[in-house]
Order: C-alpha cells, then sequence, then structure tokens
C-alpha cells in the first residue's frame, strides 16, 4: 500500500534544505581549490503518481547540458554545483469510461508524450574514499530547476457503441508562473490556466569515478514538486512527481591557482 506523500514531505524537504545551502559551506578556508568545467549527460525520465486515479507511465530519453565547478574541501571531501539545461520527457496512459451503462457511454483511451525543458541549479557534495583526484566518489545532493519550454503530444481512441475513431493533438504546455498554477508553486498563486507547475526540485544521489580532469557518474532523481497544478489535481484525482536516472560526464580545466 502506498503511504501518503505528505509522510515523505517533512524529512525530504529537510534534506533538501540542506542540499542546497550546501554552497555555504565553501567559504571557510581560502586554501581551498576550485575548478571549472563543462557538464553533459543523458539518461530516463518518468512520473511516479499518487492518487485514485492515477494513469500509467512510462520512461523516456532525458538529457542535460551545462557548466559545473568543483571546489574542494579536504582530501577526500569537495562540494560540486551545476547551472544548466535538463530536458525531461514521460509518456503516461489512461482508459476511462464515461456514461456507463447508458446510450451515451464512451471509452476514452488516451497516451501522453511530454517533454519539459527546465533550467537547473544543483549543489552536491561528494566523498571520495581514495581520494580526489582518482578513484571511486559518492555523491549526494539537491537540485532547483525552473520550467522554461514544455510540449505534450496526445494520441486518443474513442470508442461509442455504433464507432469507433481515433485523432491526436499537440500542444505547447503553460507554465503557471504568475498565479495560474491554481495555488502552490506559482509565484503570486490562485487561478486555474496553467497546464503544468513553473518550479521543480528534488533529491539527487550516486556513485561516480574520477580520473585526471574527467568524471563519470550514474545518479538517480527523486523529485519533490508536484507537476500538476492545483485545480487539475482536484479534477484528475491524483498528482505526479517527476524522476529520474542519468549517466554525466564532467570534464573539469585546469584548478586555479
Amino acid at each position: 500500500m502506498l503511504l501518503p506523500i505528505s509522510s515523505f514531505l517533512m524529512p525530504s524537504r529537510c534534506a533538501l534544505t540542506f542540499a542546497l545551502s550546501l554552497p555555504l559551506l565553501s567559504t571557510a578556508q581560502a586554501q581551498r581549490r576550485t575548478q571549472l568545467g563543462v557538464q553533459a549527460g543523458a539518461g530516463l525520465s518518468w512520473t511516479q503518481q499518487q492518487g485514485a486515479a492515477s494513469p500509467s507511465s512510462w520512461q523516456r530519453p532525458s538529457g542535460q547540458i551545462g557548466m559545473v565547478a568543483e571546489t574542494r574541501l579536504s582530501n577526500q571531501l569537495a562540494l560540486q554545483y551545476g547551472l544548466g539545461v535538463t530536458l525531461k520527457a514521460y509518456r503516461s496512459y489512461s482508459d476511462e469510461v464515461f456514461n456507463q451503462g447508458t446510450a451515451d457511454e464512451v471509452r476514452l483511451q488516451a497516451t501522453t508524450t511530454t517533454h519539459l525543458t527546465y533550467a537547473q541549479l544543483q549543489t552536491v557534495a561528494v566523498f571520495a574514499p581514495a581520494g580526489l583526484s582518482r578513484g571511486v566518489r559518492l555523491l549526494l545532493g539537491g537540485y532547483g530547476s525552473m520550467g522554461v519550454w514544455g510540449r505534450s503530444a496526445d494520441d486518443l481512441t474513442e470508442t461509442r457503441p455504433t464507432e469507433s475513431r481515433s485523432y491526436g493533438s499537440n500542444y505547447r504546455l503553460r507554465f503557471g508562473y504568475f498565479g495560474g498554477s491554481g495555488g502552490g508553486f506559482g509565484i503570486l498563486g490562485g487561478g486555474g490556466s496553467a497546464d503544468i507547475r513553473p518550479f521543480d526540485a528534488g533529491l539527487l544521489g550516486g556513485v561516480g569515478y574520477r580520473r585526471k580532469a574527467v568524471q563519470v557518474a550514474a545518479c538517480y532523481e527523486w523529485g519533490l514538486g508536484q507537476l500538476l497544478p492545483g485545480y487539475l489535481e482536484r479534477s484528475f484525482h491524483y498528482q505526479a512527481y517527476l524522476r529520474g536516472a542519468s549517466l554525466t560526464a564532467n570534464y573539469y580545466l585546469p584548478a586555479a591557482k
């Protein structure tokens, strides 16, 4: 049995607050070195739903590209900061019957593929048992992101007692920045015109390996931000949260002296 999402929110929010505040720790010692670099990666993303009427969800390819910095705290500890663009996608399927048992009964089957583009900031703590310059490293941190573009494509099949037809639609998603989210995560709240909430945040963790100027890492992302605006959640009777798994590569420039 799925536990209510509220049972995870308090510890998850505390962990996320700690993760995103990690940059403050990097100002304590003058001898720390910082390396700048670039990051690129690819993986899979999907949604996890909470609610009685949750549709099925499948993975879709995802990717990211941006800049990264690593600040050494000790021989085994470091902080990584990343700023870039991340592409996420997911596919969902629903099968609903309306006016069941009447002459107007309609069965609607819908497959929806959604693509989202976010500007993302992430902070990750690095622990390297054998040293930061080479070897295995453990990664744990958090991210915050803001939606900049989104699009969905629907493939629908409508079945009635006397006929069946299929059709599709393709439309751009509206982010609820200024009051369109219908409550929560919209800058001004209220309203009911947005297709998706504009902000996401979550935790990430994984394992990596560094050799000289290159790091490769496999990470899992656990999104805490709700995707559906409040008015859609009340209408559809479920909520969706992003999940992801990725393989990334960092290339670091020589350390600043």
